[in-house]
């Protein structure tokens, strides 16, 4: 693989959400930061583990879900569509 580098910018409201959340749930961060870093080399074109992507999507869907849930917020309405084989 070529030398690659990843350009930051600390004041993106997704590093300073990251920050916050690394001091409250490091764990949870972690996984975000990572998450981030996968989707970064999708975007690139360039190869990742497919497999730890996919799980942590899952974790990090299961983790909001039930933080939405425990929060009592009302879950917006979603509008179905079929997916039709062309």
């Amino acid at each position: 693989m070529k030398d690659f580098s990843v350009e930051i910018n600390p004041s993106h409201k997704l590093i300073v959400g990251l920050n916050k959340l690394r001091k409250e749930d490091p764990k949870l961060a972690s996984m975000a930061v990572k998450q981030l870093f996968d989707t970064s080399m999708l975007a690139a074109n360039l190869p990742l583990q497919t497999k730890d992507y996919v799980k942590r999507t899952f974790s990090m869907l299961d983790i909001m879900l039930e933080q939405k849930l425990e929060s009592g917020e009302k879950v917006e309405e979603v509008k179905v569509e079929r997916l039709d084989k062309e």
